[in-house]
């Protein structure tokens, strides 16, 4: 795989939509659709339509300034007829016809050019499902039925990685690291992240503004790094909530958040010298319902290493 220009899942969507716009309106075989969304459309009142929705970035690996990177969209067709079975005949066939634009770049690849040069993709079709059970909706049945594609691509790093620059790093406990990776986020938040209403850590109030940086520690694990040090894995998440009032919008402001938070990682992985090494391992896309309504949500997931205070002396047998 060769390297490419950089780009975001941002890029990836528009393009996509883009695409998704021309075959709509030059192939026969989608002259019945009435929308092409990004996002979960609100109160859509004509059918059928297509809707994207990203799902899951994951972190190939990271090597000699290349990052391999797996990003997956969702391609949703949802269909409103009369009857319960044309509906899910209408919804298979559209994710069919769909499958059937992407299967040519499966040979010669799907690419994206832009300003700043071209990106390839590698497409995989992981996961296609028709059955979503269809349910009662204005006096008919609704259905829908989706297409993964995950996009692979090798891209260079646009930022230098801090885990490159000499940097001393002290042990740390759990607290003390959770408070590090919070204060280095909470600094960007005039000249970097100028959008984001609150951040929080550990817990969200009832009263919280929107959107939110949300930085949450989920798991610890002890392992063996050098001869009679533990050191201690902490997997951390980094959520960014935001409302769907307006749908493309508030997803495309989710996805330009998480995407900033990825390389303020990237620059600032040793947090305060309190982490001796960092994995970052993806995001994961989504939507969930709260008390303020229904939010979009990103969650980045990493894993701070850090020295252990609990020195291992190993017994001798003399």
């Amino acid at each position: 795989m060769s390297a490419n220009a950089p780009t975001s899942f941002k890029e990836l969507l528009d393009n996509l939509q883009a695409f998704f716009s021309r075959e709509y309106s030059s192939n026969p075989n989608f002259r019945s659709l009435h929308g092409n969304y990004r996002g979960a459309p609100r109160n859509p009142t004509r059918f059928p339509y297509t809707a994207i929705i990203p799902i899951q970035e994951t972190n190939g690996g990271i090597m000699n300034g290349l990052i391999d990177t797996v990003r997956r969209v969702r391609i949703f067709a949802y269909a409103h007829q009369t009857q319960s079975r044309p509906a899910i005949r209408q919804s298979m066939g559209i994710i069919d016809n769909i499958k059937e634009l992407f299967r040519p770049y499966r040979d010669q690849s799907f690419v994206i050019d832009k300003q700043g040069g071209k990106t390839t993709f590698e497409l995989f079709f992981p996961n296609v499902s028709y059955s979503e059970r269809p349910f009662p909706w204005r006096n008919g049945f609704l259905q829908s039925s989706f297409l993964d594609i995950d996009f692979i691509s090798r891209e260079p790093l646009t930022y230098q990685l801090m885990n490159e620059r000499g940097v001393e790093r002290h042990n740390s406990d759990s607290k003390t690291i959770s408070d590090a990776i919070y204060n280095t986020y909470k600094a960007y938040s005039v000249n970097f992240l100028p959008e984001v209403a609150s951040f929080k850590d550990l817990s969200l109030s009832p009263q919280t503004k929107f959107p939110v940086v949300f930085l949450t520690l989920e798991d610890a694990a002890y392992t063996r790094r050098f001869a009679g040090i533990d050191t201690m894995n902490l997997l951390f998440f980094i959520n960014v909530l935001s409302r769907a009032e307006n749908s493309s919008v508030a997803l495309d402001q989710n996805i330009s958040i998480i995407e900033r938070c990825k390389e303020i990682l990237f620059v600032n992985c040793d947090f305060e010298g309190k982490a001796i090494d960092y994995s970052y391992q993806g995001i994961d896309y989504g939507q969930l319902t709260s008390p303020a309504g229904l939010l979009y949500g990103s969650s980045l997931k990493f894993v701070a290493q850090t020295y252990s205070d609990n020195v291992i002396v190993e017994e001798q047998t003399i």
